[in-house]
């Protein structure tokens, strides 16, 4: 017989309320849920997310909106993500544009259909429609590395700009002074900070700006080749 969330409390020795509420990511006290956690491991207690959900009213799954899980930098962050998620009862689901702007409103369709708790969204391009479409189904979204202009949302970032700066300063320690600089497609937040931080450190450090060394590239191997060439 499956073990149901009664048999897990009396192993525990809790309240069937302690042990329910520590399954839907509720506080509970340490010594609680290391016993509990134990009883679900020796009786092998499954939980049933359909039940759980309609109790809730949570699906208890975080959609990931990439522009591709080809990138290392964006396969990182998702298998990061799954990991601390899943400490909390979360799982993800993961859909992938391929840098398509239409396939990425179908694919936004797929994880608004499964009724996620949530979206993080990795842009490819300037995202506000996007995200006013998550945003208007009272969805949290979080954007990683992009911020948008007029658009409240929660984003996590790199100091793209100072990043830039301190490099270029450092080629100008060695007496470097026709530095070049590639960035991205400049309606994204992350290409423009970069390249502020790139004019920055050359205005500071008294170079003239040569414009014939900026180069714009999207962002594949082929077009920063190219424009590095």
């Amino acid at each position: 017989m499956a073990a149901t969330i009664k048999m897990v409390a009396e192993r525990a020795g809790v309240s069937v309320a302690t042990v329910s509420k520590y399954l839907n990511g509720g506080n509970v006290y340490k010594e609680n849920a290391i016993r509990i956690q134990k009883a679900v491991d020796e009786l092998d207690y499954k939980l049933n997310d359909v039940a759980r959900s309609l109790k809730t009213n949570k699906s208890y799954i975080i959609g990931v909106l990439a522009a591709s899980i080809q990138s290392n930098f964006i396969a990182e962050i998702i298998s990061t993500l799954q990991c601390s998620l899943a400490n909390y009862g979360y799982s993800t689901l993961i859909v992938d544009y391929q840098e398509y702007e239409v396939l990425e409103k179908k694919q936004l369709d797929v994880l608004l259909k499964k009724k996620v708790d949530g979206i993080v969204l990795f842009p490819f391009q300037n995202e506000k429609e996007i995200v006013h479409l998550i945003q208007k189904e009272k969805i949290p979204v979080l954007m990683i590395d992009n911020l948008i202009q007029d658009v409240e949302c929660d984003a996590v970032v790199t100091n793209n700009r100072q990043g830039v700066y301190e490099a270029v300063k450092q080629l100008v320690s060695y007496n470097h002074s026709r530095i070049g600089m590639v960035t991205g497609p400049l309606k994204m937040y992350t290409a423009r900070e970069r390249l502020n931080g790139y004019l920055d450190a050359l205005r500071e450090s008294q170079i003239e700006i040569d414009e014939k060394l900026i180069a714009v590239a999207d962002y594949d191997i082929d077009s920063v080749y190219n424009c590095m060439k």
